[in-house]
């Protein structure tokens, strides 16, 4: 299972293993507060394209080049570790952005629930 939260949302037992998923660090974060599992940055937008994204009128294109990036050696072996994550448990994927709509987080989830689907049918 994959759920998404803000990275500030409180941690829960249920979100099983949390993971920032976003390129840099957001400055509304605290360490010590967030129960993080690990900081992927291997999985996350490359820098150009995670400063694309800030703007809502750019978010088709933005998820479209994501899609794209993800298609990278380095990137498909983190996407292929975070899956099997998601199928041997919760697997929560924190963004840092205040866009609860439009980030990476919530296109990696629906990039793992196709991988998912495609796991069951075959």
């Amino acid at each position: 299972m994959v759920k998404v939260k803000h990275i500030n949302a409180k941690p829960s037992p249920s979100d099983g293993e949390r993971i920032y998923i976003d390129r840099l660090w957001t400055d509304s974060a605290y360490t010590r507060f967030v129960a993080i599992a690990e900081w992927d940055q291997a999985i996350a937008p490359s820098y150009d394209l995670w400063r694309f994204h800030f703007d809502p009128q750019n978010w088709d294109q933005f998820v479209d080049r994501y899609h794209e990036e993800l298609k990278q050696n380095d990137k498909q072996n983190a996407l292929k570790r975070l899956f099997e994550k998601s199928q041997n448990g919760t697997v929560t994927l924190l963004y840092g952005n205040g866009d609860a709509q439009h980030n990476c987080a919530l296109i990696l989830q629906n990039i793992l629930a196709e991988m998912s689907s495609r796991s069951i049918a075959a």
